[in-house]
């Protein structure tokens, strides 16, 4: 049995859209079909599927950036160039009320035929407005927009009509994608669905997955319309093509969209020498345990994965493991979630699955198996240094009847280092973004013990290093400019920095706090949260209206803004981390 909070688990973000006025599709089918497929499949607990319905244009890049998928799937309509308007017109007279038509004629640039019609005009995947009328998303901006997810998007599939042209312009940038040569039924679609992930499901590669998606199109009788999926993979269009691709000829052929963590080969990523010398040192000694700390967006996990590339090259067994991919369910459920923990290291060590043997949980507890099966198992079996890193360990924080036992149990194994020979191979890595860690007693607590390490802003001089990194040759006056609206975090400096080759940065920091600016999704991201809890929301209201520092008695609450970054530190008096959140929040949650 696999883990269901694996690192490893692949996520799939199903974007559909059946807008008023055109045809309705069996998006509901579909959506099943795929389901039924990753279910029924061996490997089931390697994916999630999520879903986003009545897809607007500006959903799309939001899902991408909340749900960070590896596929991409749309399904819906699709708008192609070729056939008169008349054909269109033809057939929404035949199933539409006749007084649509003239608005089907004004709207004839933002409408759509379903799958098996065409219309004269630009390409693209047809989403919704805010009326639910159709909307166009063309070609050019939404291969573009896949150019900023390369770091983890791994397949793309245009399940709709005529979506060649958009597969091959996002070609250039995603791995594998998956458009159609031609008008394709519901039938067929949905059946390609299914065939498609229920290979994905067993194990199979995304080519023999489309493979098998065209040889159910077939196994239905639909034998022409078996043709009419094709493949298209990054390395044959990039190989093929003369030239830089024209969406980007003007951008830095080099330049990296800061999406997740820093690359290890990134040139983009400034180290701290300082910093990493003490995490190389700290996970050299015998059970060991290191502390990483740092705002949201701050670069934990892109310094831990340079923790672990190290001690992979100084021969030690590195495992890491993500605690914000685990679902509600699990940390309701204490037999699930320990089991799953040991579970998704056995599988990330490539060991035999022998949790069975160990586990007496009714008998002597869920820390006591767990710990069992580690001591009697997992180390044995591991040669040298064995280093667990374990990201976002704030993120179970809130579930006490999980978190008080697991980390009581993290505390307890670096202590059998210092007292136990065989437990000396075992190295802790943790990585969070807030300190609020009151709850747990402090004899019982990993948070108060081993090395810590808290990341700081970059400074002046390491911020005009990355701006000649992105190839800007910025004054010192520009670079002062825009650590005034966003101090030193690293993501809104690499953010500014790579809209600084489609724009000034002038113009970047004048619409900086707006929904126009470069910032926008990062700022409503912060907003949803401020605004889904009044007592957050009421404090950080009177932090962002002072002038000046001010003092806020509940702690727990500083604690939470300064883990998302928004305050320059947790003791009092608080203050906004930089000037881009008071001068928008002040005119968004006064709206609220």
């Amino acid at each position: 049995m696999s883990s269901d909070w694996s690192i490893a688990m692949k996520r799939i973000l199903f974007l559909a859209a059946n807008p008023k006025n055109v045809p309705g599709l069996q998006l509901d089918e579909e959506i099943r079909k795929i389901d039924e497929a990753l279910q029924r499949s061996p490997c089931r607990q390697e994916f999630e599927l999520v879903s986003r319905w009545a897809v607007r244009p500006k959903d799309i890049p939001q899902s991408l950036l909340q749900i960070e998928p590896q596929i991409v799937h749309f399904a819906g309509h699709g708008m192609s160039s070729g056939a008169d308007i008349s054909d269109l017109l033809r057939t929404v007279r035949s199933q539409i009320f006749p007084s649509l038509i003239q608005s089907i004629r004004m709207l004839v640039h933002q409408t759509t035929p379903s799958r098996d019609l065409k219309i004269k005009t630009d390409e693209g995947f047809i989403g919704v407005d805010e009326a639910g009328n159709p909307k166009t998303i063309n070609t050019t901006p939404l291969a573009e927009l896949f150019y900023l997810f390369t770091s983890h998007v791994e397949c793309v599939v245009l399940n709709y009509c005529d979506s060649v042209p958009q597969a091959k312009a996002i070609a250039q940038h995603i791995p594998y994608t998956i458009g159609t040569k031609q008008p394709i039924t519901d039938a067929a679609a949905i059946e390609f669905a299914g065939g498609f992930y229920t290979a994905l499901g067993a194990g199979r590669s995304y080519e023999d997955a489309y493979e098998f998606g065209c040889n159910a199109i077939a196994i239905e009788g639909l034998f022409k319309q078996k043709l009419i999926p094709a493949l298209y993979r990054k390395s044959d269009i990039v190989n093929s093509a003369p030239a830089a691709s024209p969406i980007h000829a003007a951008a830095h052929p080099s330049i990296e969209f800061p999406n997740g963590p820093v690359p290890l080969d990134s040139a983009f990523y400034i180290e701290c020498p300082q910093i990493n010398s003490t995490c190389y040192q700290a996970i050299s000694s015998p059970s060991s345990l290191l502390r990483i700390t740092a705002p949201d967006r701050m670069g934990k996990t892109s310094l831990m994965f340079r923790v672990m590339n190290y001690a992979e090259q100084h021969g030690h067994t590195a495992v890491d493991l993500k605690l914000g991919v685990i679902d509600r369910e699990m940390l309701s459920d204490r037999d699930r979630f320990f089991r799953g923990f040991c579970e998704v290291i056995t599988e990330k060590l490539k060991l035999e699955n022998h949790l069975d043997q160990y586990w007496r949980a009714e008998e002597i507890g869920y820390l006591q198996s767990c710990t069992r099966y580690l001591e009697q198992y997992v180390l044995p079996n591991v040669k040298g240094p064995f280093m667990l890193g374990l990201d976002e360990v704030d993120k179970i924080f809130p579930n006490p009847e999980i978190s008080v036992e697991f980390f009581k149990m993290l505390r307890c194994w670096f202590e059998y280092g210092k007292q136990y020979t065989h437990w000396k191979p075992l190295r802790l890595v943790l990585a969070y973004s807030t300190e609020d860690y009151s709850q747990f007693n402090q004899n019982h607590s990993p948070f108060n013990v081993g090395q810590e390490v808290v990341l700081p802003e970059l400074t002046q001089q390491q911020v005009d290093d990355l701006a000649q990194r992105h190839g800007l040759t910025w004054s010192n006056q520009e670079i002062k400019d825009l650590m005034d609206m966003v101090g030193g975090h690293p993501y809104l400096l690499r953010l500014a920095m790579y809209h600084a080759h489609r724009q000034s940065l002038k113009e970047i920091l004048q619409n900086a706090p707006s929904e126009e600016g470069v910032f926008r999704d990062h700022l409503r991201h912060y907003s949803e949260i401020l605004q889904s809890d009044p007592a957050l929301l009421t404090v950080a209201k009177q932090v962002f209206a002072s002038a000046h520092p001010i003092v806020l008695s509940e702690t727990s609450l500083r604690y939470r803004l300064r883990s998302m970054g928004l305050i320059k530190r947790q003791d009092n008096p608080v203050e906004p981390s930089c000037n881009l959140y008071p001068l928008y929040f002040r005119v968004v949650l006064n709206q609220s």
